[in-house]
């Protein structure tokens, strides 16, 4: 994938050697791995992810989750809700459902990924991280049928979770451990309201969402910082709709790993597009991307 700087033809010189940098941060990632995150290798994973933090300050994320099962006894259309009545149909979804999986990718200012000191022969030289936990069970828990469908149709290991899965708990420990919040890294996501808030209520080990919209923003800032939210980016791109897969096939960014609806592919692909649209729309304007970082799609500014 291209780096951050200015793509060729928007007014700026583009020399030998950053389109080579471009080249090579693109040919890496065309061979990404994720790795599966389980009970049984989550500590090591999670060293890992802290030891390349320094290196790779932006981070992607996505979540997986059985689906919205709450809905609005009104039926009111979710465009003509209030901030605060989104918010309110949100936390009584995240607060009654359970986290699924959470992919993350780090990466770098020029697009490149960990290699993990592979070789550039390899087969495989760039990694992303995908979590499973155990915190659902399709035996015991709600879920919306048609999203459990549709993540067993995507290859997300259902079944497996509650024998395998990672206890969120275990990694809210680990994550504050490790330092790999607000201060180390950027954080990333695509149309992000139900991946930051299911994020929270990991990091926060199963609590209830604070009750109030502003309190939920002011605790999503304290342990992640301003999320940029790539659907937000998009509304100052006028050619730009949709959902991620849309979007990604109208910039003509490829799924590099794994599938759509599993969290580590998606949160892959998030990366590739933040980078993409960073580069067309924004240039090499760190300020533009800055100024329009803290808002959640979905829940502010809808």
């Amino acid at each position: 994938m291209g780096s951050l700087g200015a793509s060729p033809g928007r007014g700026r010189d583009t020399t030998t050697d950053t389109v080579a940098k471009k080249m090579e941060a693109f040919r890496r990632r065309q061979r990404v791995a994720i790795r599966s995150v389980w009970a049984w290798n989550l500590d090591y994973e999670m060293s890992l992810i802290a030891s390349l933090i320094p290196s790779f300050r932006f981070i992607s994320f996505d979540t997986e989750f059985p689906g919205v099962v709450v809905r609005r006894a009104d039926g009111k259309p979710h465009y003509h809700l209030s901030d605060d009545e989104r918010y309110g149909l949100l936390k009584a979804n995240v607060d009654y459902l359970n986290i699924i999986q959470l992919g993350l990718t780090l990466f770098d200012a020029a697009g490149n990924v960990p290699d993990l000191g592979m070789r550039e022969d390899d087969e495989i030289n760039g990694f992303a991280w995908e979590f499973n936990f155990r915190d659902f069970d399709v035996r015991r828990h709600p879920y919306a049928p048609s999203s459990i469908e549709l993540l067993r149709s995507s290859g997300v290991p259902i079944e497996r979770l509650p024998f395998h899965g990672i206890d969120s708990r275990r990694f809210a420990d680990l994550f504050f451990a490790s330092d790999i919040g607000s201060t180390a890294a950027e954080w990333v996501a695509f149309h992000g309201s139900y991946d930051v808030a299911y994020l929270l209520k990991v990091l926060t080990k199963g609590r209830p969402l604070p009750p109030k919209l502003d309190q939920f923003l002011f605790a999503v800032g304290t342990l992640l910082g301003d999320v940029v939210d790539v659907k937000h980016l998009m509304r100052f791109c006028d050619d730009l709709d949709g959902g991620l897969e849309r979007v990604a096939g109208a910039l003509e960014v490829p799924r590099l790993a794994g599938a759509s609806h599993q969290a580590g592919s998606d949160s892959l692909l998030t990366s590739l597009v933040f980078l993409k649209i960073k580069e067309k729309y924004f240039w090499d304007d760190d300020g533009e991307v800055a100024g329009r970082r803290g808002v959640i799609f979905g829940l502010q500014d809808y």
